[in-house]
């Protein structure tokens, strides 16, 4: 199992992800444990695939109740996922574990950022390309989830015709 491990650190390291969880998944039928389960979670949020990322940082932390990286790549995967409020108890559990480390302390104010601003008026919650595009922009702003979901689909290189074939 440990060779498989630090093959799969290596690989990680190399930014080769694809390579680094399938190191990790032959850790992991070897003898299952917290630790690969942890770096295989961080291997799959490299590659955006979130919903893998908080299943294996699920089981590290049924193994681990007290892994604090477990708890971290859970937060992070359940932020990418939009689940902020998950992601925060997430983080706060970490914190709690390694109080010395102040990773979970970013992602805490990052997902009080969010929650925050999910409770905003709608006028608050345009993005900033509102301003330079005009009301149409707006609407269609106001009409996304949140302010990074306008911001993917209408960058700020869109031309106005553009978004407004996307509107009617």
């Amino acid at each position: 199992m440990a060779e498989h491990v630090a093959a799969g650190d290596r690989s990680f390291v190399d930014e080769e992800y694809e390579d680094a969880v399938k190191h990790y998944t032959k850790a992991l039928d070897v003898s299952p444990s917290a630790d690969a389960y942890e770096h295989r979670a961080h291997a799959y949020i490299k590659l955006e695939k979130y919903i893998e990322a908080v299943q294996d940082a699920t089981k590290a932390i049924e193994l681990d109740g007290k892994n604090a990286k477990a708890h971290l790549r859970k937060g992070t995967a359940c932020f990418y996922l939009e689940e902020y409020e998950t992601a925060l108890q997430c983080f706060q559990q970490g914190q709690h574990l390694a109080p010395g480390d102040n990773k979970c302390e970013k992602w805490i104010h990052k997902c009080k950022a969010e929650l925050d601003g999910a409770f905003q008026s709608p006028s608050k919650r345009t993005c900033s390309q509102c301003t330079l595009y005009g009301l149409l922009h707006a609407v269609v702003c106001l009409s996304s989830i949140s302010n990074g979901l306008c911001v993917l689909l209408h960058p700020p290189s869109t031309p106005l015709t553009a978004i407004s074939s996307i509107v009617y």
